[in-house]
């Protein structure tokens, strides 16, 4: 005689939802609060920007992320990744203060698998605070790309996009992938510290 294993679904009062409700709150104050820190953070670091490009200074100095992380040494590896993904919100607020792209029209052209070189795409126009909107589901090697290195999806469409990635698309893009093996990157959306919102456009 066999015996079947049941699934047990935990069962919810109604005494937990007023619980989970005020941690829901509390979340969402939480929320706010790194929301507030973050605008502060982000004017900060355009008035450090402005002083540093008026003394001809680097925007980074690496020494200076080292002795931040070593003054804080019960960091786990959570709380350091957390602290480098500061960094790179700090440079790029600093980095606002500088116009105009050094590189022209110039554009950089690769070959290899579509899958390959979707993923590659991924990985350059995502960060930390970037939201990549598509109004169809992208391809599942777009998504890891985008989303290896902290960019947000978002299904919907997307009007003045700061970046437009194209998949078979024949309008215009700051990155073109072709189903044939091709990709097109114009070298100054490489170097624009304020492509944040993206759209993925395809055939």
């Amino acid at each position: 005689m066999s015996c079947q294993k049941r699934s047990v679904i935990p069962f919810l009062s109604s005494e937990s939802e007023p619980e989970l409700e005020e941690l829901r709150k509390s979340l969402e104050r939480n929320t706010k609060e790194i929301l507030n820190l973050f605008r502060k953070r982000s004017q900060i670091a355009r008035q450090i920007g402005a002083l540093k490009e008026k003394k001809s200074l680097p925007v980074r100095i690496r020494q200076r992320e080292k002795e931040i992380i070593n003054a804080i040494p019960e960091a786990d590896l959570l709380s350091r990744a957390i602290i480098s993904s500061l960094f790179e919100f700090t440079i790029i607020n600093e980095n606002e203060n500088k116009n105009g792209n050094p590189y022209g029209d110039e554009t950089i052209s690769l070959s290899g698998k579509p899958e390959h070189l979707q993923l590659l795409a991924g990985l350059i126009v995502s960060a930390p605070g970037v939201e990549v909107y598509a109004e169809k589901p992208i391809p599942d090697t777009l998504s890891s790309g985008i989303q290896s290195n902290g960019g947000h999806l978002v299904l919907g469409e997307l009007k003045d996009p700061d970046l437009v990635v194209g998949i078979d698309h024949d309008g215009a893009c700051s990155i073109r992938i072709s189903s044939s093996g091709t990709m097109s990157i114009d070298i100054g959306c490489l170097v624009s510290p304020k492509a944040r919102r993206i759209v993925v456009r395809q055939h």
